[in-house]
């Protein structure tokens, strides 16, 4: 409903819904008028109203806005790119969008605050995020968005380097690495050959982001690994996209040893984000 201010000597009227459409007045009295709307099914986010009368010229009312939200969560929230990678220094804004996916086969945009979406980053020192998505690259290092809505979750990561793009970054107290059994092959004319398959596993409630390596050390003399770069260091082959490790997520990899004489086989194992030199 619009009321037309009493000095306006108005003959029309109608209410424009931006980027949707425009309505015609309804029931129009010369100083109030009505317009019917059924917002669309798709429909999320801010959706603002501009009343107009025609009082020999256009006359504009003030805009009112308001926020479309679901009555439920989304089934799935989806980040429209997951991934960024960024060297300092950059005056760049990222912004994020994100879909939602519901039960009755709708997708709706919920990029918007509006629409109960919240952003919020783990390291706000290398990337912040305001209320509406907009994300700015500030230092170097890690960090993960996240955008929820109604408890549904997506994540974006960014690997910010500082100029260095082979920098590592040590995340081994964000996994757990579990060793499995040594499988030894041995032949009394050569030196004996173990195989050992280690496991890696995001403890975090958060995505690790890629690409990752392990790295072994601190090996006995006389036992020597191959594979990897040779110097035992071993890139990681993601699961899904190949760029991060979500949450629980795990990925294996099979270690050789030469054990040229009889010490055990003992070292330490860490895990760093950044690519094998």
């Amino acid at each position: 409903m619009v009321d037309v201010a009493a000095s306006l000597h108005a003959t029309d009227g109608l209410i424009a819904i931006q980027g949707l459409e425009t309505l015609r007045a309804k029931q129009f009295l010369g100083t109030r008028f009505s317009a019917d709307f059924v917002i669309p099914e798709d429909y999320a986010g801010p959706l603002t109203l501009s009343p107009n009368a025609f009082a020999g010229d256009l006359v504009s009312g003030p805009e009112v806005t308001i926020k479309v939200r679901p009555r439920t969560p989304p089934k799935d929230l989806i980040a429209s790119q997951r991934h960024y990678f960024s060297t300092l220094p950059t005056t760049d804004h990222v912004q994020m969008y994100a879909k939602g996916r519901y039960a009755d086969g709708v997708e709706r945009d919920l990029s918007s605050s509006a629409a109960g979406t919240i952003y919020a980053s783990s390291n706000p020192a290398v990337v912040s995020v305001d209320r509406e998505g907009s994300c700015t690259v500030i230092g170097s290092g890690l960090a993960v968005i996240t955008i929820d809505n109604g408890g549904v979750r997506d994540f974006v990561t960014f690997a910010v380097d500082g100029g260095n793009p082979f920098q590592a970054i040590d995340l081994s107290d964000q996994v757990a690495i579990q060793r499995g059994s040594l499988q030894v092959e041995s032949n009394p004319r050569v030196m004996r050959t173990h195989h050992q398959q280690v496991t890696i596993k995001n403890t975090t409630a958060l995505p690790l982001p890629g690409p990752l390596f392990l790295e072994i050390f601190g090996l006995p003399e006389r036992i020597i690994t191959y594979g990897g770069n040779g110097r035992g260091r071993y890139q990681l082959t993601l699961p899904r996209d190949g760029l991060s490790l979500a949450p629980a997520e795990s990925v294996a990899i099979d270690l050789d040893f030469l054990n040229q004489g009889k010490a055990p086989i003992e070292y330490t194992a860490k895990v760093y984000h950044g690519r094998v030199r």
